[in-house]
């Protein structure tokens, strides 16, 4: 069974709430880094933004729901996960 949350941007959401509470460079250091996206998909920065952009597309059985995120968002998004790494 899937979750879905309409009308706000999960992943967003999730991003910025964990880097307000300290916790974001911990869990997503080195994500851009890792080999695989989601464990099925190589890693590369536009694998990435394919992947936040329509998770659905990698995984039908994915919990991630398709919201809607512009390329700019996920650009954005893999721009501040970079950022962690520094």
């Amino acid at each position: 069974m899937k979750t879905e949350i309409k009308g706000v941007y999960p992943v967003v959401f999730l991003l910025v709430t964990l880097a307000v509470i300290g916790a974001g460079a911990f869990i997503y250091a080195g994500i851009t880094t890792r080999n695989y996206i989601a464990g099925l998909l190589e890693y590369s920065d536009e694998n990435f933004v394919r992947w936040v952009r329509s998770p659905t597309t990698i995984d039908p059985d994915t919990l991630m729901s398709d919201l809607g995120v512009t390329e700019a968002h996920a650009r954005a998004m893999l721009s501040y996960l970079k950022s962690l790494e520094q």
